[in-house]
C-alpha cells in the first residue's frame, strides 16, 4: 500500500488510526520491557518470563508452542541457543516443565516459574 493511500484512508476512518496507534503503542512497550529484562534479569529468569507471558496470551491447557527457533529465541532473549536448551532442560529436570513433541512444552508448575 502506498504513503498517500495509506494516509487517505486514515483521515476516512480515523478508528483504524487509532488502533494502528494502539497496536504500536502495545508493541513498544513489550520492547521497552524486554530491552530493560535483558539489561536487569538472569537468563533463567528471562526464560521463565517468557514462557509465562506466551503461555497466558497462547497457551491451551497449560501446554506452550515454541513457534521460533531456538536461535531466534535466544537472540530475543539475548542469550545462546547452548543457554536455552540447557535452561530449558534444567526447568524440566525441576519439575517444572516438560518438554513435548513438536517444539511444545508443558508448563508443570506456572507458580514455581513465575517464582524463578
Amino acid at each position: 500500500m502506498r504513503r498517500d493511500d495509506l494516509q487517505e484512508l486514515l483521515l476516512k476512518y480515523p478508528t483504524i488510526a487509532m488502533k494502528i496507534l494502539s497496536e504500536f503503542s502495545r508493541r513498544l512497550g513489550d520492547t521497552e520491557k524486554q530491552a530493560a529484562s535483558i539489561a536487569t534479569e538472569k537468563v533463567e529468569t528471562r526464560v521463565a518470563m517468557y514462557l509465562a507471558e506466551t503461555l497466558d496470551r497462547y497457551g491451551k491447557d497449560g501446554v506452550v508452542s515454541l513457534t521460533m527457533k531456538k536461535k531466534d529465541l535466544a537472540a530475543h532473549l539475548g542469550t545462546t541457543p547452548e543457554t536455552i536448551s540447557r535452561k530449558l532442560l534444567e526447568l524440566e529436570e525441576a519439575g517444572i516443565i516438560k518438554a513435548l513433541p513438536k517444539n511444545r512444552i508443558r508448563v508443570l508448575n506456572l507458580d514455581e516459574l513465575l517464582l524463578i
